[in-house]
């Protein structure tokens, strides 16, 4: 329609690694290059210099977001006797939230880990850009996994679902 608003041409693939090595322990050795292969952007959020990069992929950001991880701790209060073990679960939609605001990103779709992704995640969107303009956040969820394993959010949705907790 001629009210929706112009599409973002490239939506990154964004993976989150807090206190880990995410390449060491959970992400297979040719996930990124195939990932390369469909998709312009990779980028990996962490606190801890990442080894054993894989080769070969020339779409892949490594940023350090140690700073945003100390400052966020102190943003999001994590109640006394909650196990520490669910906070990175919400650690990592304020870390994808800074950092969407300092790259100037409007969305992206974020993968656990041990996801794969076969599609052009910028084709797909473009293609199915009328659909995708009705909503801010697409959750593409599988059980049993609890964080969701795809999710295309805008940084609006973001900024509401961080302020909200």
């Amino acid at each position: 329609s001629q009210n929706a608003p112009p599409v973002q041409s490239e939506i990154p693939v964004v993976l989150v690694g807090i206190d880990y090595q995410l390449f060491k322990k959970r992400v297979p050795p040719a996930t990124i290059p195939f990932l390369c292969t469909r998709n312009p952007r990779v980028v990996v959020l962490t606190n801890v210099e990442q080894q054993q990069q894989p080769q070969d992929a020339p779409c892949l950001e490594i940023v350090d977001m140690s700073v945003d991880i100390r400052e966020i701790r102190q943003e999001l209060p994590w109640p006394q006797g909650a196990p520490k073990i669910q906070l990175v679960f919400f650690l990592r939609w304020f870390l994808i939230r800074n950092w969407m605001r300092r790259a100037g990103q409007n969305k992206i779709l974020a993968i656990d880990s041990d996801a794969m992704v076969t599609a052009n995640i910028s084709e797909l969107a473009v293609s199915n850009a009328a659909t995708l303009a009705q909503a801010d956040i697409w959750l593409w969820y599988f059980p049993p996994a609890t964080t969701g394993a795809f999710i295309l959010i805008s940084l609006a949705a973001l900024e509401d679902v961080t302020r909200f907790w």
